[in-house]
């Protein structure tokens, strides 16, 4: 049975809307967020905390799995700072503070800091969404940097330091979601999905920070699209992505070189066909090329359709080379598609 085609525009609007986060998983999230800030304040009296990722930047997805938030803790860069005691101390203080503010009322709460990175990992034991098994805070207990901009983030490893400016980051985020009326945190949504199911070449900061390049003015979904996978293949020819602070390492790839320029360049070129598939008079095609970018969330075009429509196509290139006295020339043909999940 033959299926009314669909604009590009509102097949990537429908899928952005899928994968949204919801309201009432936002609620919770900000409910522990704010409760696990709230311990910090106990825990180190007198410092600051901050909101960072994607529930901050306003790019979270659904199911929401986690949260992230963080402590600058008042006064403690001269004695644990580099050149000091190290993070492993404050972020002990970090875990009993939130132990005892949260543990009443989550009987299943773990709070880890020993095997961590970054930051200390919370697990509720008790999801915001109920079809996944938990939900998760990365609570980032930093130091200030007096020398510098920024702060200072835990190395556990080697029980340093590393620079980062988060909440530049998240000032950044938020100033390019104004300027594109959102377009930003819509298509941000849309390339982590992109790139959840594409082998998670770049993580999603290096994603984020590419958009910040390529999306600076409110633009249709597809444009956005293409103009982050057009900068996005230049930019890391060139090389690692700087962070947009002016603080941290430039951002690490996932995968080899390599494997990233070949699932960026394929999205490009899936994203660039889709639009010109529209523009011939192709809808089933262009959806075709977005089901491919965008597996699921933007429903597979119709065998039939697609048949119909290639023979259609054919039909009038052969009449309008017929009046030109050409050739038919050769046919027409669907070109395959690969996913990087297969």
């Amino acid at each position: 049975m033959s299926t009314a085609p669909h604009k590009v525009e509102a097949l990537l609007d429908d899928a952005r809307a899928e994968i949204a986060v919801t309201d009432q998983e936002l609620t919770e999230a900000r409910d522990r967020r704010n409760r696990i800030k709230k311990a910090l304040k106990k825990a180190f009296p007198a410092s600051t905390t901050y909101d960072c990722g994607s529930v901050a930047h306003g790019d979270a997805n659904t199911p929401l799995k986690d949260v992230d938030t963080g402590v600058v803790v008042a006064g403690a860069e001269e004695d644990y700072g580099p050149g000091g005691d190290g993070p492993r101390p404050l972020m002990n203080g970090a875990r009993d503070g939130i132990r005892e503010e949260l543990e009443s009322d989550y009987p299943n709460l773990r709070i880890a800091v020993e095997g961590q990175t970054h930051a200390v990992g919370v697990s509720f034991g008790d999801p915001v969404d109920l079809d996944e098994n938990d939900f998760t805070a990365d609570v980032i207990v930093t130091v200030d940097n007096t020398d510098s901009a920024g702060i200072y983030i835990p190395d556990l490893p080697t029980d340093g330091w590393e620079p980062s400016h988060p909440a530049e980051h998240t000032r950044l985020m938020k100033q390019g979601n104004r300027a594109t009326g959102s377009v930003l945190a819509r298509t941000v949504r849309l390339l982590k999905y992109w790139n959840g199911h594409h082998g998670s070449p770049l993580c999603s900061w290096n994603i984020k920070v590419l958009a910040l390049k390529s999306i600076t003015k409110k633009v249709p979904l597809a444009q956005a699209l293409l103009a982050f996978f057009e900068h996005a293949a230049k930019s890391l020819r060139d090389g690692l992505t700087d962070d947009p602070a002016g603080v941290s390492d430039p951002i690490e790839l996932n995968l080899p070189l390599e494997g990233v320029l070949e699932r960026v360049d394929d999205a490009r070129d899936l994203i660039e066909q889709a639009i010109n598939a529209e523009d011939e008079g192709r809808p089933y095609l262009a959806q075709h090329k977005l089901a491919a970018l965008l597996p699921e969330i933007v429903p597979d075009a119709d065998a039939d359709d697609l048949r119909r429509e290639e023979i259609n196509q054919q039909k009038a290139h052969e009449a309008a080379d017929q009046s030109r006295g050409v050739g038919t020339g050769s046919s027409l043909l669907i070109p395959s598609t690969r996913g990087w999940s297969d």
